[in-house]
């Protein structure tokens, strides 16, 4: 059985992240979206949250083969806990490329059976990215079509939220 992990800090789960969700889910027999702390970065929403909006997104899209869940750690650590074989990756640009590369050689390293599979983003989503979500919604600028629509209206209040406590 083929199962894939898709790791990211997801905050928010942006229509990007969606997309490499459903494109996973007909790949592999079973999708993992893992929830990680990046400690390079400050959250605006809780690991629960996030986990949560995936949940949400992905009930909504009806892809019965995609679990979320939260880990502290390494990824290979996730990956080995859920029995993943391979980390699906999205990428954008050649930056996000070379990143991806390295960080699948260092995965590769400690964990010599995880694979990486990398899916590249559909030209309609290029310019999304959590961050100009958060960028966005922090002044009140409208985040339609950038997050799930199920999940817009509290991503909205969250972010505008965030950004009069600034």
């Amino acid at each position: 059985m083929a199962v894939g992990i898709f790791a990211g800090s997801f905050d928010p789960f942006t229509v990007g992240h969606l997309d490499i969700v459903k494109r996973a889910s007909g790949i592999f027999e079973e999708v993992y979206v893992a929830v990680l702390t990046n400690s390079k970065k400050t959250s605006v929403f809780t690991k629960d949250e996030r986990v949560k909006q995936i949940c949400n997104a992905v009930e909504d899209e009806e892809i019965c083969n995609v679990s979320a869940i939260s880990f502290e750690g390494l990824l290979v650590d996730c990956a080995k806990s859920v029995g993943a074989t391979c980390t699906i990756r999205g990428v954008r640009s050649p930056t996000d490329f070379d990143y991806e590369y390295i960080m699948a050689q260092t995965n590769k390293y400690l964990c010599g059976e995880l694979e990486t599979v990398v899916l590249l983003a559909r030209p309609e989503y290029l310019h999304i990215s959590s961050s100009i979500v958060k960028e966005l919604g922090i002044h009140s600028a409208s985040i339609k079509g950038l997050v799930p629509e199920i999940n817009e209206s509290i991503v909205a209040e969250r972010l505008k939220e965030y950004g009069r406590k600034r």
